[in-house]
């Protein structure tokens, strides 16, 4: 894949999402609108030939490991503190598994069984939800 093509904001997204980061977060990261970075990837899909956003973020990566002369990319660099980076992923396994649905204009490339077992657990998220709601309201009423 020819990464020459690319502009140098689709190459900073794609370096972006090799770490790992969402739409939202690269919005942030960047001071782009997550349309504006949406744009940017898609448009780097394309001129990769990538089918979707961690294909293309891999070629980039893979394409830019001979320039930097033996040093590590970004996007392979250990983290600093170890355990500071695991609790930042344990912190991240309970966000999705309290908030499985992304929120926003993120995409996805899940396909229908996926997608239904994502409705099944947000269905179960949901109800263990409510059912706190009112065990907690229960307990309130008989405290009064």
């Amino acid at each position: 894949m020819d990464t020459s093509q690319l502009s140098e904001s689709q190459k900073n997204c794609l370096r972006l999402v090799a770490r790992g980061m969402s739409t939202k977060e690269i919005a942030a990261e960047t001071g782009l609108s997550p349309q504006t970075v949406d744009t940017y990837v898609k448009a780097a899909m394309s001129r990769l030939g990538a089918s979707n956003r961690r294909d293309a973020a891999r070629a980039l990566t893979a394409s830019e490991l001979p320039q930097k002369s033996g040093s590590p990319s970004q996007a392979l660099a250990e983290p600093a503190n170890e355990a500071e980076s695991f609790a930042q992923a344990e912190w991240k396994a309970l966000v999705r598994l309290l908030f499985p649905i992304p929120v926003g204009g993120r995409l996805h490339d899940l396909n229908a069984a996926q997608m239904t077992l994502l409705a099944i657990r947000s269905g179960i998220t949901g109800v263990v939800l409510v059912l706190a709601i009112v065990i907690l309201f229960l307990g309130i009423l008989k405290v009064f």
